[in-house]
């Protein structure tokens, strides 16, 4: 069946398949085609001790996604895990950081533990590159980030691939769970490591920016490719 939609689909006009790619009706082409080729998740009874502990992301990718991957595999280590680390970091962008483990490719197994740790509008493909067929019976766990109390639109779409959810924080989990559909929602805080962050000391200081020296100072850092409206 995947391989006969790929056929029709490489034999339609360019001009054609911009404008299909392009309508809305490419979501519901994508959510009927998902539908019926990644297993529902929702239903699975699989736990942590069957099968193998999968962990995918954008471990080569040094963006804050690829770091929160690192992080979260060395905290499954520490707990006392054996995770296996999948890297998703040439679907979705470049490849710009070395890890210091071992990547490996996703096991076939047709039980197990997956989490994954990309947002909402990725995870169908993720999934199809990892084969995950409707055969597999895994638990799969969404690790998200959102940035807003409100719902992420249409991230609802996937909610039939995902076991449960896991928040980087109280407020991003209260977002998710605002949505009234919403699996298991769960809080896990990024990790912080006990050990030095290898920071160097600031060259400049506040004098050099004319800002004073009791005012309160933040950093704010977004990826432009990641819903920047």
């Amino acid at each position: 069946m995947i391989r006969l939609l790929k056929k029709v689909w490489g034999k339609l006009p360019q001009s054609l398949r911009k404008f299909l790619w392009t309508h809305p009706i490419r979501h519901r082409m994508m959510d009927f085609y998902n539908r019926f080729t990644l297993p529902d998740a929702r239903v699975t009874n699989i736990t942590l001790n069957e099968g193998p502990l999968v962990l995918a992301g954008l471990f080569s990718s040094s963006s804050g996604l690829g770091h929160a991957a690192r992080i979260t595999y060395k905290c499954l280590q520490q707990a006392g895990l054996q995770p296996i680390a999948v890297d998703l970091t040439k679907l979705f962008t470049k490849e710009d950081f070395q890890v210091d483990f071992l990547l490996k490719d996703a096991p076939e197994a047709s039980r197990g533990t997956l989490i994954i740790q990309i947002n909402g509008p990725e995870l169908p493909f993720a999934l199809h590159h990892l084969q995950f067929t409707r055969q597999k019976n895994w638990r799969i766990i969404a690790y998200w980030s959102w940035e807003l109390a409100s719902f992420p639109s249409e991230w609802d779409r996937n909610f039939r691939y995902i076991s449960e959810i896991w928040a980087i924080s109280p407020f991003v989990a209260n977002a998710f769970k605002s949505h009234p559909n919403c699996p298991p929602v769960y809080v896990l805080p990024h990790a912080i490591p006990k050990t030095s962050l290898g920071l160097t000391e600031a060259r400049f200081s506040r004098a050099d920016y004319d800002i004073p020296e009791k005012s309160f100072l933040f950093l704010c850092m977004a990826d432009t490719l990641s819903s920047l409206e």
